[in-house]
C-alpha cells in the first residue's frame, strides 16, 4: 500500500510501489486520507492527478475521511492486512524534527508490517540538468566543475576584500571550502580543492604577488598541512558514508529478517508459509529464491519460489528443476542443519 498526498515525491512513490507488488505478486492499494474541511484547491490537484497515476498502473485506491492522517493509516493497514507500506520521506530532515510529518508518526505507531522509506533528490531542476551541453556530462565531472566555479567565486571575493580580510581570513575561507567539498563530494575532490586553493593562495596573496615562487619558507608548511587537512577529511568523509550505507542496509535486512521469523508462525498450512517466507527472503536479497520443504520419501522438492522477479505457481514449482549444485547443498543443509 501507498500513501498518496500532494507532495509531487508521491509520483515516485506510487511507481515504487507497483514495482514492488509486481515482485511480491501482491495486491496493489493505493490510500488517499482526506479532511471535511474542504483544502487548497491546488493541492486538490495534485492528489487527483497522483490518484489517476495510480488507477492507470492497476492500482485499488482506497480515500478515507478522517481527521487524524496518522489513524487513518494504521486502521488501513489493519482492515487490508498490509504488510508492505510505502511512504515517502521529508524533503528536510531538519524541518521533520521541528514538525510531526505523517512517516515519523505512523513510524512511531510501530504497525505490524513493513514499512518501505522510499529517498528522494530534490525534483526541481539543478543548474546542470537546465543546461543541455550538460545533461549527459558524468557526475564525477560535475562535481569537479562545481568545486571549481566555488573556488572562482571565493578567490575573486577575497582578491576584492584582501585588504579588509587578511591572509589569516583568507586561508580559512580555503579552508571552509576544502571542508565543505570533503563532506559533501568526498576524498578525490577535497584533495583537488585544497590543491588548487594553495596554487591559487600562493600566486595572489603571498609575495611575490602573480608567481608561484615563495620568499618566506614557512608558508611552504602551511601548504603541505593544507593538503594533508584536505586529503584527510575527504577520507574521513567517504568512510563515514560507507559505514552510514552498510549500516542502513544492515538495519533493513534485521527489520524484515525479524519480520519473517515473528509472523512465519501464523500460517495453518505449509503453502502459504512457504509463499510468505519467499516473498521477504526475495525482498531482502533480491535474487533468484525458493523453500523446499521434504516430501513422504524425504525428498526436498520447491513448493515456492520466485525466479526473475516472477512467482512460480504450484504447478511450475513440481516441474522447476534445481541445479545439481544447488541440490546438493540444499540436501548438505538440510541433513547438517
Amino acid at each position: 500500500m501507498v500513501c498518496i498526498d500532494h507532495h509531487e515525491e508521491s509520483m515516485d512513490a506510487v511507481r515504487y510501489a507497483k514495482r514492488l507488488s509486481d515482485s511480491l505478486r501482491a495486491e496493489f492499494i493505493a490510500l488517499q486520507i482526506t479532511s471535511e474541511v474542504h483544502g487548497n484547491t491546488r493541492k486538490s490537484e495534485q492528489i487527483r492527478k497522483h490518484l489517476k497515476l495510480a488507477e492507470r498502473l492497476g492500482a485499488n485506491v482506497i480515500s478515507k475521511i478522517s481527521g487524524d492522517k496518522t489513524d487513518a493509516v494504521i486502521e488501513a493497514i489493519e482492515e487490508y492486512g498490509i504488510t508492505e507500506l510505502v511512504m515517502t520521506r521529508p524533503k528536510s530532515r531538519f524541518l521533520g524534527l521541528l514538525f510531526p510529518n505523517l512517516t515519523k508518526s505512523v513510524m512511531d505507531r510501530k504497525p505490524q508490517c513493513t514499512i518501505d522509506i522510499v529517498p528522494f533528490e530534490k525534483k526541481h531542476s539543478t543548474f546542470w540538468e537546465q543546461i543541455k551541453p550538460f545533461d549527459q556530462t558524468p557526475t564525477n565531472v560535475k562535481h569537479y566543475l562545481v568545486c571549481i566555479a566555488l573556488l572562482a567565486g571565493i578567490t575573486g571575493f577575497s582578491f576584492v576584500a584582501k585588504d579588509i580580510l587578511g591572509i589569516v581570513n583568507i586561508t580559512l575561507i580555503y579552508l571552509l571550502l576544502t571542508l565543505f567539498t570533503a563532506v559533501r563530494y568526498g576524498v578525490s575532490y577535497s584533495f583537488f580543492t585544497a590543491l588548487a586553493g594553495v596554487l591559487l593562495f600562493d600566486f595572489l596573496f603571498i609575495e611575490p604577488f602573480y608567481t608561484f615562487s615563495v620568499n618566506d619558507l614557512r608558508y611552504t608548511l602551511s601548504f603541505i598541512i593544507f593538503l594533508i587537512v584536505g586529503y584527510t577529511s575527504g577520507k574521513l568523509s567517504d568512510g563515514i558514508k560507507a559505514k552510514n550505507k552498510a549500516i542502513k542496509s544492515e538495519e533493513t535486512r534485521f527489520r524484515r529478517l525479524y519480520e519473517l521469523s515473528s509472523k512465519l508462525g501464523n500460517f495453518e498450512n505449509e503453502e502459504d508459509a512457504s509463499q510468505f517466507a519467499v516473498e521477504k527472503l526475495y525482498a531482502i536479497f533480491g535474487s533468484k529464491t525458493m523453500v523446499l520443504i521434504p516430501d513422504d520419501s524425504d525428498k526436498l522438492k520447491v513448493v515456492s519460489a520466485i525466479v526473475n522477479g516472477e512467482m512460480l505457481s504450484h504447478d511450475e514449482c513440481n516441474y522447476f528443476r534445481v541445479s545439481s549444485n544447488d541440490q546438493a547443498c540444499t540436501q548438505w543443509v538440510y541433513r547438517n542443519g
